[in-house]
């Protein structure tokens, strides 16, 4: 069996009653006391700096509070109250005329409205009870959902350490090799575990902890990756076109990943200041030529997005050498793409784009 609505036997109900009229104040008050089992003590305010003051000195369980309070018009009274007690669950009272007046508190935060004229005892000791117990339930869940976030948050925090010591083996490890493949691939892995883990310190450090803000996150990478491949210093502009759009978890890391790959093959490969670097000439390209990489994240309809990114660098090789070529991370990029429900579209330029179109996941609440 469930518990009982709050009426503890013997327990008294405070009630705190803000009403401008001494007649309606003394009818409101006549109808509890007949009601079997329900003990209140009442505690009358003219209007509201009257409540405020008895608030200041009195503890109550719950306010009835009239919406023709002089000075105030309808649902102001109930947020001036509100701001006086925002932790007391709260009835009102309005007149028979202005019953949508009372929905329009209730949408407000408060727990239920009375209807001058049509209240009747029973209705009235019935309405309080359940706004003091509502009151309690919803203070319980907002401190379990607290708890709930705070953990939550903890682990992000404690994931995203944890890839940091990762982050330093590998560090370490690449250190202890020589120049050449081995010590290419510790750094790859180290760069893309490096990716992860600020997905991780986002959530952490984010008011929302089920959702990532993507912009702010492409934001940080991008400058990430301009400074470990020196790309300012060798004149490569930055263009950003990313909209305000926030992502789960599990779309945001594939993202982060994709993006990662695709901004550093631009980085290492499509700007050769030699002929020769990487074996291939820069076609044509004079010195003085603007450089640059863009980036576009954007809602190309209500459920899908769209990941872009483009370089007028040297272009990509035809497609079907792009095929026999294709390299690790681009093996990667092509995987990620695929489990976010979307394809790879490559353009082989100059400018050479990649651009990914996938569905977004929406939070699913069973």
């Amino acid at each position: 069996m469930g518990r009982a609505i709050f009426s503890p036997a013997g327990s008294v109900i405070r009630i705190l009653l803000v009403e401008t009229d001494a007649e309606d104040a003394r009818a409101i008050q006549a109808l509890l006391p007949g009601v079997s089992g329900l003990r209140c003590e009442w505690h009358h305010a003219g209007d509201l700096p009257a409540a405020g003051r008895i608030l200041d000195f009195l503890s109550v369980d719950v306010v009835v509070l009239s919406l023709c309070l002089p000075g105030c018009s309808g649902v102001e009274s109930l947020q001036r109250l509100q701001a006086l007690a925002p932790d007391k669950p709260v009835v009102v009272v309005t007149a028979e005329e202005d019953e949508d007046l009372g929905v329009a508190a209730v949408q407000q935060g408060a727990q239920e409205y009375l209807v001058k004229g049509q209240m009747e005892s029973r209705t009235v000791a019935r309405i309080v009870r359940y706004a003091i117990e509502r009151q309690r339930v919803e203070a319980q869940l907002r401190a379990s959902l607290l708890e709930k976030e705070t953990l939550l948050r903890e682990v992000h925090h404690r994931v995203k350490n944890n890839l940091q010591v990762i982050l330093s083996l590998l560090r370490l490890g690449s250190e202890n090799l020589p120049e050449g493949e081995a010590r290419r691939i510790f750094q790859d892995s180290h760069n893309r575990i490096r990716s992860m883990s600020m997905i991780h310190e986002a959530l952490y450090q984010s008011r929302n902890i089920s959702k990532v803000p993507f912009h702010d996150y492409v934001k940080e990478l991008m400058r990430e990756l301009f400074c470990a491949h020196n790309a300012w210093a060798r004149g490569i502009e930055m263009d950003l076109q990313i909209a305000p759009v926030e992502l789960g978890i599990d779309t945001a890391i594939p993202c982060g990943l994709i993006l990662h790959e695709l901004v550093t093959n631009s980085l290492e490969h499509a700007f050769p200041e030699a002929a020769g670097k990487g074996g291939a000439k820069a076609a044509g390209r004079l010195p003085e030529e603007r450089k640059w990489v863009q980036v576009v994240f954007r809602r190309v309809d209500p459920d899908r997005l769209q990941l872009q990114v483009s370089d007028n660098g040297i272009g990509l090789p035809p497609e079907g050498e792009l095929r026999k070529k294709k390299s690790v991370g681009l093996n990667l990029v092509v995987t990620l793409a695929g489990q976010l429900g979307g394809a790879v579209d490559c353009r082989t330029g100059p400018p050479s784009v990649y651009g990914i179109v996938f569905p977004e996941k929406r939070l699913r609440l069973v």
